[in-house]
């Protein structure tokens, strides 16, 4: 017997035997059940296949998560997260119980779990083919990287710089290329002093498109704050209703 002998097997067999020997109105939904799943060598022949229930389903593929042990469970772990998925002709609604017993399931199946040795093997083997010189964008900065852009910079003394690889050129002159970045796609004004903006395949020079904050004005008549606007124009100040 390839099911541990506790009660979780007693209560599984029970709902199969039930199943077995019930006859279910034409019109109740129903689904094929595989008595041994075949992930653990069952088949499909008539004798390992019951109809059940959704709900009776559903129950069964969480007893068998504590009807077996080892690589097996993880198996019967990963089948209940399948209830999450439906195809057309099934109709699964699932309730916010049986929810939280799929997503649970879900981070079990994914816990613990180890590769074997000869995984193990062929990982190391796949990592070690692209170490050092085997990578192909081993030593290429710059221009050698075909991921690196062409950007141009202006520091807070007025230098220009035309380079590519940003990263690079930021350990060298001490930036951040995060912020560098954001202040080439125009999100903020600059970074320590520092203007930059690309260079398209042209050769032209794109400025960044930053625009500052609006700054909030507040009316003297009717003490309201807001952006300095067409709004504020049109309905503060001097054509506030307020104003005397």
């Amino acid at each position: 017997m390839i099911f541990i002998d506790n009660k979780y097997t007693k209560w599984y067999y029970a709902i199969v035997q039930n199943a077995n020997l019930r006859v279910l109105p034409n019109n109740t939904y129903i689904e094929k059940h595989h008595i041994i799943p075949r992930s653990l060598n069952g088949d499909n022949s008539k004798k390992n296949l019951i109809k059940l229930t959704a709900r009776e389903h559903f129950v069964c593929h969480l007893l068998l998560t504590k009807m077996v042990t080892g690589p097996a469970r993880f198996k019967m772990l990963s089948a209940v997260t399948r209830f999450q998925q439906s195809r057309t002709y099934q109709k699964r609604i699932l309730t916010s119980w049986e929810y939280q017993k799929v997503r649970e399931c879900a981070i079990l199946a994914r816990t613990g779990q180890r590769h074997t040795e000869a995984s193990c093997r062929k990982i190391k083997e796949r990592n070690s083919s692209k170490e050092g010189a085997n990578n192909p964008m081993y030593g290429k900065f710059g221009a050698d990287n075909h991921h690196s852009k062409h950007y141009w910079a202006v520091d807070p003394s007025g230098n220009e710089y035309d380079f590519i690889g940003l990263e690079q050129f930021c350990k060298l002159h001490n930036l951040h290329s995060s912020n560098a970045t954001l202040a080439a796609q125009g999100k903020i004004a600059t970074h320590k002093g520092w203007q930059i903006g690309y260079i398209d395949n042209n050769g032209t020079k794109i400025k960044s498109s930053y625009k500052p904050k609006q700054q909030y004005r507040t009316c003297p008549n009717c003490n309201l704050s807001m952006q300095s606007n067409g709004n504020y124009n049109r309905w503060h100040g001097d054509s506030c209703k307020l104003a005397s």
